[in-house]
């Protein structure tokens, strides 16, 4: 029998379905979690080394600007002109 609500009903039941379960969800969420934890010891690593040449360019470029400074202090100076 049609009504005049069927149309309604007919949008309602379409509108039910569109979207995502609640299993749906916890099923990406399991993925995503499990993904993440398997990738985490390449990201921990790649973290670990951006440190320690960060700390090595720090140190490079302060050991070279010792020696600049060294060498600047230990040259003679020009007498003034008369």
């Amino acid at each position: 029998m049609w009504t005049r609500d069927a149309p309604l009903a007919a949008e309602h039941r379409r509108l039910r379905r569109a979207g995502f379960t609640l299993l749906e969800l916890v099923i990406v969420i399991l993925i995503f979690g499990t993904l993440s934890m398997a990738s985490w010891p390449s990201v921990a690593r790649i973290v670990t080394h951006s440190r320690v040449n960060q700390a090595a360019r720090v140190v490079g470029h302060d050991r070279s600007r010792r020696r600049r400074l060294r060498r600047r202090a230990a040259a003679p100076s020009r007498p003034p002109r008369a």
